[in-house]
């Protein structure tokens, strides 16, 4: 196998692995977020700035686990095939990295 058809075997699988994992972490979060919110509605704070900052900090930490996520398949993907970490690879993984944050980021609030 060479190292271009290894590549697109290690991405292939990352990206089933990563699928997989999406579905749990947005579960987990969208839970925490149900929960921070009935807390703050219970005393009354569901309408305050401190409200707005725990969905904020639920939400950044929720890109935190899904980029963490991303880059834990990608790795277990490419060790599983061979595939060796060059500099190519790694500024293409950053990129890929930064874009998917930066969508994250804009959509966070919907």
């Amino acid at each position: 196998m060479d190292k271009a058809q290894a590549l697109a075997k290690a991405r292939q699988f990352a990206e089933t692995a990563h699928s997989a994992a999406l579905d749990k972490l947005f579960r987990q979060f969208h839970e925490k977020l149900k929960e921070s919110r009935a807390q703050m509605a219970a005393n009354g704070n569901l309408m305050s700035g401190g409200m707005i900052k725990e969905t904020a900090r639920i939400n950044a930490e929720r890109i935190t686990a899904l980029l963490q996520s991303r880059l834990d398949c990608l790795l277990e993907g490419f060790e599983l095939h061979h595939v060796t970490l060059d500099d190519e690879l790694v500024v293409n993984i950053i990129n890929e990295l930064t874009v998917l944050r930066c969508a994250w980021i804009e959509h966070a609030a919907e």
